[in-house]
């Protein structure tokens, strides 16, 4: 009775009509709808959202539709796109339940500052990029769906998240997940088995300080744990991983570095500006990138295994100083009465050595 200038009838999550003056909607190619305008399933900003009603008591009005037939479909069909559906929306406290058919979740709740009440996943979801990043207020993951594939972005800049669920096997990207979750203390659930891509996924996780469990079918580490200031416990690298890139830097918490695998290609600035650590991995000669991998490890001391396979190539530094190992130990070891000693089968450790231009540090 409420509804006004739609054309379309409704049928929401309970199964009652839905007032679809309240919503935007597209039909889609393959026949199902969306949430949305046509033009916000293709563009990201604060005015995408498809959800037109009020907000009472932190909730929306009725249902989300589940089912949507115009004038002009011959039968009801499925929503399966929520893309942007109320992104920004600061009003919202309670997350609606998701319909069973929806497959895609992209930035539904992104910005959602107060959102604090969630629901669990649908089974039927595969896609959650930036679902619910920016939720500020929001302390407990849902469950999320065993078919997701994509979590990239998922949670970041939950600050207040503090209760995590396991990750189900269908992920396979975790890229940026919860990155500057600032109130996470300890990973203790699975990551999934199937996991590819943790780049970034805790980076600026400024008060985590241990990670139990690092899923073997990892092979893109870059950024993991940058900034991660309290970082104090991590486990070995699974063998399988390829890149290294800035995983721990700034990490001035950390005492004693993971071992790391012989898979491993791409270690530039890895530890980076770990200013507390003491105990350095052997580095394999799968490693071809050793670029300020230990610059700024004042406390580092004993002995460093480098099997490297670097030889100097010149990478892209117009002065020619930009060698694949350029700075490698640069202003390591520097405390007072610590010393380092190299070993190991690399051609040029005397070259790395040397470019340290440490007297503490010897080959």
């Amino acid at each position: 009775p409420d509804q006004k200038t739609s054309i379309a009838i409704g049928v929401g999550t309970d199964g009652r009509a839905v007032n679809m003056d309240l919503w935007e909607y597209t039909l889609l190619e393959d026949g199902t709808y969306a949430l949305n305008d046509e033009a916000s399933l293709v563009r990201s900003d604060d005015n995408t959202a498809g959800y037109l009603g009020k907000i009472i008591d932190g909730k929306i009005i009725g249902t989300i539709p589940q089912y949507i037939k115009e004038n002009s479909d011959t039968e009801f069909k499925p929503v399966t796109n929520l893309m942007n559906t109320f992104k920004a929306n600061e009003e919202l406290e309670k997350m609606p339940q998701i319909p069973d058919s929806v497959t895609n979740m992209q930035a539904t709740f992104n910005k959602c500052f107060n959102l604090k009440t969630v629901e669990n996943i649908p089974s039927s979801v595969v896609n959650m990029f930036e679902t619910f990043s920016l939720c500020t207020s929001l302390k407990e993951m849902p469950e999320i769906s065993n078919k997701c594939d994509s979590m990239r972005s998922c949670f970041y800049g939950c600050t207040n998240l503090t209760e995590l669920k396991d990750i189900p096997d269908s992920v396979t990207d975790l890229a940026y997940c919860f990155y500057n979750c600032d109130s996470l203390t300890e990973i203790n659930i699975s990551l999934g088995k199937n996991v590819t891509d943790i780049s970034s996924t805790f980076r600026d996780c400024s008060m985590l300080k241990k990670v139990l469990y690092l899923p073997n079918s990892l092979i893109n580490m870059q950024s993991t744990f940058d900034d991660c200031s309290n970082l104090i416990e991590v486990p070995s690298i699974p063998i399988g991983v390829e890149n290294m890139y800035l995983t721990f830097v700034n990490c001035t918490s950390l005492l004693v570095a993971p071992s790391i695998p012989n898979t491993v290609t791409k270690m530039e600035k890895t530890f980076q500006n770990c200013t507390k650590l003491q105990t350095a991995p052997a580095i394999p000669d799968s490693v071809n990138d050793l670029r300020w991998c230990f610059q700024n490890c004042n406390e580092l001391r004993g002995n460093i295994e480098i099997n490297a396979n670097v030889n100097g190539t010149i990478i892209s530094d117009e002065t020619g100083n930009n060698v694949d190992y350029w700075k490698c130990l640069d202003a390591a070891t520097t405390s007072d009465g610590l010393s380092l000693k190299v070993t190991g089968s690399c051609q040029v450790l005397d070259e790395i050595v040397a470019n340290a231009n440490n007297s503490r540090i010897t080959l």
